[in-house]
């Protein structure tokens, strides 16, 4: 018989002991530790500063993703006059679909994953939206307490995740556990996943895209087989597109993946070929979106980039949502003198 199977009680005992003092037992412990002190954390803190969402982007966010979910459609009902003038404009008929009216300003992905949640629940009989007096009454309505706030705080430890893996591949295990450390204890992660604007999922899909650009570029560079680096490489191409996807600000990342797929790169690799395939395949897979938007605004941003002269000397407060003539649709306009008022205004 084998041997383990002779062991006494006592030998059994102490390998066991042995294994949590120093072996994979030690390890398991010390990361069901770690789980349960995060979860910990998350229900303190949120227990301690949630009060209901009080931004303009986190309920623009709800109201996206239930639309999406009961109509099938992205179209807002925070129909504003900019909107309606920008969307008249760019109709054959003139017509600004008020009671579908397409959404402008925010990318979509954040929207379709809480839409999806709703769907869910929806579908086992769970009503995230009441209509009745009572809950009208409340500031924190279910939907925020069991949809929204959960789904962030998810994508928030994803990305401390993330930040692990990492940390451990371009340094060490303890480098990458301290950075997750730091980041599960810094006080700005856990506020911006309770505001419920999205924040979260955007740093997740932002820090898979470094991820898997540094794994591929090493893997690259070790030479291993063309499939697996060309892999990682359309994974981190796919992060990339829901990043953007989720706000148009990740833009500025991918400049910075591109120049390190470039400088990791030699003449033997062809580091400039392989960013620049990076830079059109994110280009080709956020395509659709940009179509879709020139189509019902004019823009391939929608209403995004005119956002930025909100509350600028050409348009004070929210004078610029109000009204029904923007400067960009009016005969002549020049762009110039906006950009001129933003140079100022910074």
């Amino acid at each position: 018989m084998p041997k383990d199977q002779n062991q006494p009680f006592e030998a059994t005992l102490q390998d066991l002991v042995y294994s949590l003092d120093a072996g994979a037992g030690l390890k398991f412990v010390r990361t069901l530790l770690f789980i349960l002190f995060s979860l910990g954390l998350i229900v303190i803190f949120t227990g301690r500063q949630f009060r209901g969402f009080d931004s303009e982007a986190a309920m623009d966010s709800a109201q996206l993703g239930r639309n999406l979910a009961e109509s099938k459609r992205y179209v807002t009902k925070s129909v504003k006059p900019v909107t309606i003038a920008q969307v008249s404009a760019n109709t054959f008929d003139g017509d600004a679909r008020i009671q579908f009216q397409p959404e402008l300003v925010r990318p979509p992905v954040y929207p379709a994953i809480l839409a999806g949640a709703f769907m869910f629940f929806d579908l086992i009989g769970v009503d995230l939206f009441p209509t009745s007096d009572g809950f009208m009454n409340m500031r924190i309505f279910p939907a925020e307490q069991w949809v929204i706030i959960p789904i962030n705080h998810t994508f928030a430890l994803l990305t401390g995740l993330m930040v692990y893996l990492l940390g451990r591949n371009m340094f060490s295990h303890r480098i990458g556990a301290l950075g997750t450390l730091t980041y599960f204890l810094t006080a700005m992660v856990w506020e911006d996943s309770l505001s419920g604007e999205g924040i979260p999922v955007l740093t997740f899909f932002v820090m898979s895209a470094i991820y898997f650009a540094v794994m591929a570029t090493t893997r690259r560079r070790e030479r291993h087989p063309v499939w697996k680096w060309v892999l990682l490489y359309l994974v981190s191409i796919g992060f990339s597109a829901f990043a953007f996807l989720t706000d148009y600000a990740a833009a500025i990342v991918l400049p910075g993946i591109a120049l390190f797929i470039l400088l990791m790169g030699t003449r033997t690799h062809r580091g400039g070929a392989v960013a620049f395939f990076y830079l059109l395949l994110v280009f080709l897979a956020v395509s659709p979106w940009l179509v879709r938007n020139y189509q019902v605004s004019g823009s391939p941003l929608g209403l995004a980039p005119h956002m930025a002269l909100a509350e600028s000397a050409r348009y004070p407060g929210d004078s610029l949502m109000r009204t029904l003539q923007p400067g960009w649709l009016e005969n002549g306009y020049n762009v110039m003198s906006d950009i001129n008022m933003l140079r100022a205004r910074w």
